[in-house]
């Protein structure tokens, strides 16, 4: 097996080599605090970089502005119309059950609860985590300076800085976690963007092409290389992700105070998203349903009247997807109108209308 015991243990003592290195130096030249208030700033993909940044970091964003030359931009392409036509499901597969299984990295989920940002605005986060993934895989994002480019590198810069200022904290017991943010733990995020998508959408009941879902997990694997991965580790085909994705789950993933915390956090806000009370409970059936019973049970998340409906989800959903395959276009039609949909719901996130609208409803 390539992704054996003794090799992913090897990446968790490996941060962002390159990253990290620039960071300390940001931080030794006392230009640190400036950086740190820049990526705090910056929430608009489109939102160009200050002219006032140091020098040593505009060179080092200049470096890292060009993708490789190797890169197939047809396969690409092809990445970016698989998002643009299953967006609306693959965002409920990320936010849903995809998320909670990043939670039950027992080691990886302490990270995130040392920003404390996930338990107190986990809204603002997921929100963040959406705008993300919509920046990346629009067509053209990751070609010289577009914009998936810019936020791929705001997300670099920001966890290098989170190893940094853990590092400087000196509460990271480090020989038994590993370095913040390592290669093991972005391997396994990138499985959860890449594989875990493909799988929970088959889970959902769609039917992914094999050549579709090798294309997704390239385009992924390249936003990988970009945000800071070793590209010698990445899975060169959705089989080596499925033995990835699974070495990683079974060496790192069981139950955790802080897991527990995050979930709920997740599922408070869930439940204040959807209209009314109806469809309370709706997202935990779905959590059991793609993350499966133990994961859940680790997390806490509850069973629900829900968990019946779904049982038939899958086959439901197979059986609309046969129908309207006999009826020309019907099929594309109605997943880019849920694409444009969620455009619309995630822009009204960003501008705070959602927000207010939900402060509405909780009073």
């Amino acid at each position: 097996m390539r992704y054996n015991q003794a090799y992913l243990e090897g990446l968790r003592s490996i941060g962002d080599p390159a990253a990290d290195s620039l960071i300390t130096q940001l931080a030794e030249n006392g230009d640190l605090t400036r950086v740190s208030q820049v990526l705090r700033q910056i929430t608009k993909n489109d939102q160009p970089w200050p002219r006032d940044l140091p020098p040593l970091l505009m060179a080092w964003l200049d470096q890292h502005s060009t993708p490789p030359t190797t890169i197939d931009w047809q396969r690409i392409n092809n990445g970016a119309a698989f998002f643009a036509r299953y967006g609306m499901a693959i965002t409920v597969v990320l936010s849903t059950a995809a998320l909670v299984g990043c939670y039950a990295a027992q080691k990886g989920v302490k990270v995130l609860t040392q920003t404390q940002r996930l338990q107190t605005e986990p809204y603002r986060r997921v929100t963040e985590s959406g705008h993300f993934v919509m920046a990346v895989l629009q067509p053209h994002a990751l070609q010289a300076n577009g914009a998936g480019v810019q936020i791929i590198q705001k997300v670099r810069l920001m966890h290098a800085a989170v190893r940094y200022h853990i590092a400087q904290a000196g509460q990271w017991n480090q020989s038994e976690l590993g370095v913040p943010i390592c290669q093991e733990d972005m391997l396994g995020t990138l499985m959860v963007f890449s594989y875990g998508v493909i799988w929970g959408l088959e889970q959902l009941g769609y039917r992914i092409a094999k050549q579709q879902a090798e294309d997704f997990l390239y385009t992924w694997n390249q936003i990988g290389s970009m945000i800071g991965l070793d590209p010698a580790s990445l899975p060169r085909s959705i089989a080596e992700a499925e033995d990835l994705a699974y070495s990683i789950s079974n060496r790192q993933h069981g139950p955790s105070d802080e897991g527990r915390e995050l979930t709920q956090a997740l599922l408070a806000m869930h439940t204040g998203l959807l209209p009314g009370r109806f469809f309370d409970g709706m997202v935990p059936a779905l959590i059991q349903h793609l993350a499966g019973a133990e994961v859940a049970a680790w997390m806490g998340v509850p069973q629900t009247r829900w968990k019946y409906a779904l049982r038939y989800l899958k086959t439901l959903n197979s059986a609309m997807r046969t129908l309207t395959q006999h009826l020309p276009g019907l099929d594309e039609q109605f997943d880019r109108l849920t694409f444009l949909l969620l455009q619309r719901w995630t822009g009204a996130i960003h501008r705070g209308e959602l927000s207010a609208s939900l402060n509405e409803r909780s009073a």
